[in-house]
């Protein structure tokens, strides 16, 4: 389970179990350079009924163990500590971003893009777990137990996959000053039904991100999670995420996680959150609010944009921007609308009128404006 939450970190951390000093193994961007290990002194783990922080041992519901302390940390939650982390925004499938880079850089259909990841050894064969965001949305699930320290049902992560995303999405994407990730999201949020931060939305799915924040230049198969706390602020953690090599060293590491554990003679492991929000939910996909990239293909004649202005607009949705090239009258051609605010439930209800207007000749894209901007 660690590598799922580690994978795409250029910084680990190891707790020596018998004189509990950790040592952070800081691993330079520049691969050439050497890791420099940094010793440094691990906090003892909680007494039964105290706070994280001296005294023996206990597990998630504070009762007493017999491990004096994980024989492997994580640097995220150990840079962690202290602080109340009020957003994660993550590339966590190399397989999806090496496909949304490959778009971006060349112009290839997703179909090309995959059948390449899949010669290259960093897709699989039959590779739904990766392109549908499963495999992202696993990962997210634990992050946002880790970082908000209460059980997340994978049935409540919201994952949507990028099968549908064009190069034609891409280079208005990129007109518009974005590019297109995959992004799992870990956030406090205010839903549509509260006016103050009761929920927590985790989710998986493709979204504009500006041009000018860290993660639109995370490209290939490197993964990356940006992570923004009360204290620390902000950190980014870096690192591949797809290929035989990143595939191995997350194996051994686990392997060597173990071997540990058995030398150590450690009966049971310090569970890796303490529950600390126990009175937050997650927030259902369709009471989150944020902004949105759409594609319509309409046919070119009189009316058309008003019919469709005049169906967000009844629903109190705002349009910031249009973009229609110049096409001949008659003909289908591309409308592109940036989309203000408004909650995904409403949303979904103005595509499925819009998609129903004769003038609109395929289904509706919905891509959602991530604005990294949180509570």
């Amino acid at each position: 389970m660690k590598n799922a939450l580690t994978v795409g970190t250029i910084v680990t951390a190891r707790a020596d179990v018998r004189n509990r000093v950790a040592t952070k193994t800081v691993r330079p961007v520049d691969a050439r350079a050497e890791a420099v290990p940094v010793p440094v002194r691990a906090p003892a783990a909680p007494a039964a009924g105290q706070v994280a922080g001296a005294g023996a041992p206990t597990d998630i519901f504070n009762r007493p163990t017999d491990v004096a302390w994980d024989s492997a940390g994580n640097i995220f939650v150990a840079d962690g500590i202290g602080n109340r982390i009020t957003g994660l925004y993550g590339i966590v499938n190399g397989t999806c971003n090496y496909i949304l880079s490959r778009i971006r850089s060349e112009g290839v259909s997703f179909v090309e893009a995959l059948a390449d990841a899949q010669r290259l050894g960093y897709a699989e064969a039959e590779p739904s777990l990766d392109v549908d965001g499963l495999d992202a949305g696993h990962k997210t699930g634990i992050l946002a137990s880790l970082a908000h320290g209460f059980w997340v049902n994978p049935d409540d992560v919201y994952m949507e996959g990028i099968r549908f995303i064009t190069p034609e999405d891409m280079r208005f994407a990129g007109q518009l000053g974005y590019t297109i990730k995959q992004l799992g999201i870990v956030k406090k949020v205010i839903t549509s039904k509260q006016k103050k931060c009761s929920a927590v939305q985790v989710s998986v799915y493709p979204a504009l991100v500006p041009d000018t924040h860290m993660l639109a230049s995370v490209n290939s198969v490197f993964n990356a999670i940006f992570v923004r706390g009360d204290v620390v602020g902000e950190t980014l953690y870096y690192g591949r995420g797809a290929g035989r090599d990143a595939t191995a060293s997350a194996v051994m590491s686990d392997l060597a996680d173990a071997a540990l554990d058995f030398k150590c003679g450690v009966k049971s492991r310090v569970s890796p959150f303490v529950p600390h929000e126990c009175n937050v939910a997650v927030a259902p996909i369709g009471e989150v609010v944020c902004r949105y990239y759409v594609r319509l293909s309409v046919i070119d004649k009189p009316g058309t944009l008003a019919k469709i202005t005049a169906i967000l607009g009844g629903l109190k949705i705002g349009i910031s921007s249009v973009i229609q090239p110049e096409g001949h009258e008659g003909e289908s051609v591309p409308l592109i609308m940036m989309i203000h605010d408004a909650t995904n439930a409403t949303m979904k209800k103005a595509l499925e009128r819009i998609g129903r207007l004769n003038a609109v000749k395929a289904p509706p894209v919905m891509i959602r404006v991530e604005s990294f901007e949180s509570f």
